[in-house]
């Protein structure tokens, strides 16, 4: 309980400005519920993984959170907030976006849902994350978990807010190997460094030199690890794809703010 008040603290004056306020009926009855309170319920059931009917006292019922959830999430309050926070870290050089690095991680979905795809895995999500150099999360996307990451990169890819004169190297691991990627984010300013499979038959296009960022693709795992801390992105419960995004979206709020 302490550490999600904390936790509170922390994303509270970012995100109070983005809700909007609820008003008593004129026809009396139960007074709305605090939009503070109902966020630190939410952040206890992200951090902590439970169901919202464990939701603890002093927060509000668990019936009021889920739908304050559903609806700061269909208005896209979260990534308002995200931008918002970045756009801080910009104007302060606490957020430089001269290489990024590309990933995505797997997501067991157990009570099934939207956007749900099967693998070897099982059934489940993709989570796709840009980070940058430091770790914090530029943008996210989910998907159903058998789309490919090369059908992925790009559209994440296109919600990084960083104005680039020049190409900017893109690290990514074997899953993202396709001359076809290389040339599309080529048009679009992004230098994608990718090592080839080995049962590629076509003519190498890494270059050796820019190959050794690779290197310091751990980056993007740590920031992996770092999610893993918010236990309700781990397993998807949620079956409404759009409220589990809106999860991870929260996630990548609270790393972010780990650079104020």
């Amino acid at each position: 309980m302490d550490g999600t008040m904390s936790l509170l603290d922390t994303v509270w004056p970012h995100v109070s400005r983005f809700l909007p306020k609820y008003r008593p009926s004129p026809r009396g009855g139960r007074p709305p519920a605090d939009n503070r309170l109902c966020l630190g319920g939410i952040l206890w059931v992200l951090t902590t993984g439970a169901r919202w009917r464990d939701i603890p006292s002093p927060y509000p019922s668990s019936t009021t959170c889920w739908r304050r959830m559903r609806d700061w999430t269909g208005e896209q309050i979260w990534p308002k907030v995200w931008r918002r926070i970045l756009r801080i870290l910009k104007q302060r050089g606490d957020l430089p976006t001269d290489e990024v690095f590309l990933d995505a991680s797997f997501v067991a979905a157990k009570k099934g849902g939207f956007d749900v795809g099967k693998t070897k895995c099982g059934k489940g999500m993709k989570i796709e994350l840009v980070v940058n150099r430091n770790g914090t999360p530029l943008a996210e996307t989910v998907a159903a978990a058998n789309e490919a990451e090369t059908a992925l990169a790009e559209p994440v890819l296109n919600e990084v807010l960083a104005p680039r004169k020049r190409p900017t190297p893109v690290i990514g691991d074997k899953g993202y190997d396709s001359d076809p990627l290389r040339h599309r984010l080529r048009k679009r300013h992004w230098l994608l460094i990718s090592p080839h499979r080995r049962n590629r038959r076509r003519k190498p296009t890494v270059d050796g030199r820019r190959q050794r960022r690779y290197r310091r693709r751990y980056i993007v795992e740590r920031t992996n690890a770092w999610m893993d801390h918010f236990h309700r992105v781990v397993v998807r419960w949620e079956f409404y794809s759009y409220l589990f995004e809106g999860f991870v979206t929260l996630a990548c709020i609270v790393i972010a703010l780990w650079r104020f």
